[in-house]
């Protein structure tokens, strides 16, 4: 019996648990052999996907494609023939198969297809376990299951699509960019891939279009019974500064607030259930800036070591059977949960609402790492560690204090404390931080003198630029891509050179800005998100049996087939000015170009040929105006002044005021 794991640390721990002695290589690939409850048995494995898809087809649409061992297909995966011949070799005198790669769509589709192309399929069957630990994997292998079809087609469904949506939209976003810039670098988009960027790119035009608007707060100092002072803020999201003045003189002219009632209570807050993917992927960069891909890899090295259970779930349930107990009573060996360890045994953990069909939450084996480990490596796992033994520990109990008061029953205001009475949960975990505010004892009646009182001006902010685990996030919301590919569509736009990393933002390129334009002005419907996830859900119609995976396949290419000639006699047929405009930013002395930057011009606004970034800059200048004259009284060249000067107004916008300063243009009636 030939058994197919998806690393060889796998395949080395599968053979540890089933008491293989034997050991040899071949093609420098090493293999563990022996007798498993009286039948003979070799175990070897592959190095992650051994097939891919191709074509023989050099233009677009293409449809017609067909798996081949990757090294054939893709450039940088030679390392992966000694595999394929090792395991075509074993297969020779094999009877039966067992596909013992990770227990996902992904792992399917790999034991699948190497078990279809060397072996036999009808002679196959399914090892699910979601821990490398010798007991579960025992366990796995005396109730081997028939090959999970549901899965297989499931993921070979997901394959298909990606490939024909990568390989014939890439293909004609390089067609575009050799007619018109003879460009002929590989450049890349897919049907999650593109959405990903474009949500990008739409957060970095708003963000450098971004014109602040303002708004005003009245703020004040009072006076408590006790002598201690109270910073608050007695209204805000005023229109304009003559009403914050005009309820600035009321206060003043009041002098002291009353204290109409005060409501204590105690709030408990339960800890987070276990980690899932998702989840940890968000605190690890929250808390250790460490990347969703990095996470996976870290948490895929800490899953083979055999010290945490499969990483790649969306689940934040632990089973039933889960001896628990055992897990803590471990974990207590290791200085750091120690103390933390006596208060979770015999307890229940906090389940999340999130399940997988495939594998549990994320939680540590019970089998201790060898130490020391490296840093990040270190720091992943005690994450994981801290978050379990959380699951099964007392609320945080926090004391809150509501105050209502008023200024003579004109100025209603409230003020708000919170002190942590039981820090539970927190002291194992304590990277949430529960922000404290102190305030006197007060009582109804009393009185709050008014020390000082003033005015501040509030200017609206941009929305901050993605990072790669709040990109993330979004792909997870909108429901695209799995909780397995999502980090590595991010670190493939960062590759194709569409963004750059700076200070752990994603920062779009000009390539990127202009891959963008022509998506969106080429392929909107193509590339649109809701289009991405209701693939997504036809995928998954397959993996419930639903659907099947030709009709889903069929119904992609029907879809796709027109929209993609449709353009390809666009390209063709348009000049190149033409083509040039739809990208939006490139710089050319062929079309008219933006006053300011030099590139291809998009429209007028205040009266200047400018570029789509200066052009939507311009326009929003223009009508943010109308408010900051209502608020402030002032001409359109003192706005554009105070532009200049505002640190959170966008790139663009402080382009666009710096010219109309320097020209002296004026709209102020128009």
């Amino acid at each position: 019996m030939l058994i197919i794991a998806e690393k060889p640390k796998a395949a080395r721990k599968i053979a540890g648990a089933l008491g293989l002695k034997g050991f040899g290589r071949v093609y420098g690939v090493p293999y563990w052999y022996g007798y498993y409850r009286g039948e003979y048995v070799v175990v070897s494995s592959t190095a992650g996907h051994l097939f891919t898809l191709v074509t023989d087809r050099h233009s677009y649409p293409v449809f017609e494609y067909r798996w081949v061992p990757r090294w054939e297909g893709e450039r940088g995966a030679s390392f992966l023939k000694k595999f394929y011949s090792a395991l075509k070799a074993l297969a020779r005198g094999a009877k039966a198969f067992v596909n013992a790669c990770d227990y996902d769509i992904e792992g399917s589709v790999i034991g699948y297809l190497i078990i279809k192309e060397l072996g036999d399929v009808r002679r196959a069957k399914r090892a699910k376990f979601s821990s490398l630990t010798p007991q579960e994997l025992r366990k796995s292998f005396q109730s081997l299951m028939p090959l999970d079809w549901d899965m297989i087609e499931s993921g070979l469904c997901r394959h298909e699509l990606d490939w024909i949506w990568g390989i014939n939209v890439s293909r004609a976003i390089m067609h575009m960019f050799r007619r018109v810039m003879s460009y002929r670098k590989p450049l890349s988009a897919g049907r999650v891939q593109s959405p990903a960027l474009q949500q990008v790119i739409n957060r970095e035009i708003e963000r450098r279009t971004h014109v602040p608007l303002p708004s005003y707060s009245v703020v004040a100092e009072l006076v408590a019974p006790n002598g201690e002072v109270l910073k608050v803020d007695l209204a805000a999201g005023l229109r304009t500064r003559e009403e914050a003045r005009e309820l600035m003189a009321r206060i003043k002219a009041i002098g002291y607030a009353i204290v109409k009632n005060v409501v204590k209570k105690d709030e408990r807050i339960a800890p987070n259930p276990p980690f899932n993917l998702p989840d940890l992927q968000q605190e690890a960069s929250r808390i250790y800036g460490i990347s969703p891909a990095e996470v996976l890899r870290l948490g895929e090295g800490l899953y083979l070591d055999g010290v945490i259970s499969y990483p790649r779930t969306n689940s934040q349930k632990l089973p039933p059977t889960l001896d628990t107990d055992s897990i803590l009573r471990s974990l207590g060996r290791l200085s750091q949960y120690s103390s933390f360890v006596p208060r979770a045994i015999g307890r229940r953990p906090v389940q999340g609402s999130k399940t997988d069909p495939a594998h549990p939450a994320i939680y540590p084996t019970g089998q201790l790492p060898k130490l020391p480990m490296p840093e990040r490596k270190w720091r992943l796992y005690d994450l994981i560690v801290r978050r379990f033994i959380a699951s099964f520990l007392d609320p945080v109990i926090v004391s809150t204090v509501n105050v209502d008061a008023a200024f003579d029953d004109v100025v209603c205001f409230k003020i708000k404390g919170r002190v942590v009475k039981s820090r539970g949960w927190l002291d194992i975990y304590p990277f949430t931080d529960i922000k404290e505010t102190r305030v006197p004892l007060l009582s109804p009646g009393d009185e709050l003198r008014l020390k000082s009182v003033k005015i501040k001006l509030q200017l609206s902010r941009a929305p901050k630029r993605y990072t790669k685990a709040s990109l993330l996030r979004w792909m997870e919301s909108v429901g695209i891509g799995t909780e397995a590919t999502r980090a590595e569509i991010i670190e493939t736009i960062v590759r194709r050179g569409y963004v750059e990393v700076k200070s752990g933002y994603l920062i779009p390129t000009e390539l990127g800005f202009q891959v963008a334009f022509a998506l969106s002005e080429f392929f909107s419907e193509i590339t649109d998100v809701s289009l991405t996830r209701k693939f997504e859900e036809e995928v998954e119609s397959v993996r419930l049996g639903r659907k099947r995976r030709a009709d889903v396949v069929t119904e992609a290419k029907e879809f796709l087939e027109p929209r993609l000639n449709h353009v390809k006699e666009l390209i063709d047929s348009r000049d190149r000015a033409s083509l040039l405009r739809a990208l939006k930013v490139v710089k050319d002395e062929v079309v008219p170009r933006c006053v300011i930057c030099g590139r291809v011009s998009y429209g007028e606004s205040l009266g200047l040929p400018l570029c789509v970034m200066h052009y939507i800059a311009a326009e929003k200048m223009c009508e943010s105006y109308r408010r900051w004259r209502e608020a402030e009284g002032i001409s359109f060249g003192d706005f554009a002044r105070r532009l200049l000067k505002m640190r959170s107004a966008g790139d663009y916008v402080r382009e666009v005021a710096e010219y109309v300063v320097t020209h002296g243009l004026n709209i102020s009636d128009k």
